[in-house]
């Protein structure tokens, strides 16, 4: 539809590989030539290498993703447990939001579930949060967790994630029962692209 009446052309098909010398895309529905390529593949999930992260890390990228979460979320609160452990890896703009949301839920969640405490923690490698922003709103966004009973991590790295647990850097065992990612993403361009095109990301 919005290619109508244009000198366009859409195709749907599967990109298996991009030759920028030949400048050739490679589809499942044949090859198309070029002059000039705009690569927008979007991107995956960077776990970094961390044991178990891939395997007991929910991740929030995706729609799919976060209701798949939220699903299984809402399944444990049923089981009236006594405690409920959050563990938020990574606190960049996607951490201080799924954070900062997971703060809200839980003061509007103490009247259905009375019997349930539920701590949430986030892990942050660097110093502040959200390095790219200026230093006072990387304040006033800590303040603010804290004041909402969010325990943060700085400076400190994940180095293993288990089934109930997150293993530090430093050695403490932080108890979770849910760990959520978003520490990072991954380059998905190595997957058409020739490895001396890509740059790790």
């Amino acid at each position: 539809e919005l290619v109508q009446h244009t000198p366009h052309t859409f195709l749907k098909a599967t990109v298996t590989n991009v030759d920028p010398v030949k400048k050739i895309v490679t589809t499942t529905a044949g090859t198309v030539t070029y002059d000039y390529v705009v690569l927008a593949l979007g991107s995956s999930v960077n776990f970094f290498g961390v044991p178990g992260a891939d395997t007991y890390a929910y991740t929030v990228r995706t729609l799919s993703k976060a209701m798949n979460f939220r699903e299984k979320f809402i399944e444990k609160l049923d089981t009236n447990p006594k405690t409920l452990d959050l563990v938020v890896v990574g606190g960049g703009f996607t951490g201080i939001e799924v954070v900062g949301q997971l703060a809200s839920f839980k003061k509007k969640i103490r009247t259905l579930y009375p019997h349930t405490t539920i701590t949430i923690s986030l892990i942050e490698a660097s110093k502040n949060l959200v390095p790219q922003l200026p230093p006072r709103a990387q304040q006033f966004i800590a303040r603010h967790l804290k004041k909402n009973q969010v325990t943060l991590y700085f400076e400190q790295a994940v180095q293993e994630v288990k089934k109930g647990s997150v293993v530090l850097t430093v050695g403490t065992v932080l108890p979770s029962d849910f760990t959520l990612w978003s520490a990072g993403v991954g380059n998905v361009a190595d997957r058409i692209l020739p490895p001396i095109f890509c740059t790790k990301g």
